[in-house]
């Protein structure tokens, strides 16, 4: 299955972010496996940057498998976003260095904070540059077709 987010033309030229809009609805509410190649890599760092703007790595590791680590890393790469890839292969291995169970309450995870595993690893990622939202738009803007059908 291909997916794509319909756009009319008149809407583009009237309201330009629009196109974004689509763009990030299809990355926000589609799974990985629906995806084709092209659109899972904005999927994953989509998705890392917005657990980890809301919530530090923790977050981001509590709320997504394990297993879309190694291709978030990669899209990080296909995505140019060099400078986020040691933030998250360095908060990966702190991750997966002990035992972790699932925290299930709001205490636990707070607890988990508290202790700051990640904390110069956020603040890294705060600092890191380009902004990932500016990459997402440099993809978008490279592979349009692949998000967007434009209908009249």
């Amino acid at each position: 299955m291909f997916l794509r987010r319909l756009v009319s033309n008149a809407d583009a030229q009237r309201t330009p972010y629009i196109v974004w809009n689509a763009f990030i609805d299809l990355l926000a509410c589609s799974e990985y496996e629906e995806l084709n190649d092209v659109q899972r890599a904005p999927h994953v760092v989509f998705w890392y940057e917005s657990e980890v703007q809301n919530g530090g790595h923790l977050q981001f590791f509590e709320n997504h498998p394990a297993d879309r680590i190694e291709p978030t890393i990669s899209a990080l790469q296909t995505l140019d976003a060099l400078a986020y890839m040691p933030i998250l292969k360095e908060a990966a291995r702190r991750w997966g260095s002990p035992e972790r169970e699932k925290l299930e309450t709001a205490e636990e995870y707070f607890a988990v904070a508290l202790e700051g595993a990640f904390n110069d690893l956020d603040l890294a990622f705060g600092h890191a540059s380009p902004e990932l939202v500016q990459l997402l738009q440099k993809y978008l803007d490279a592979n349009l077709a692949e998000f967007v059908t434009f209908v009249e």
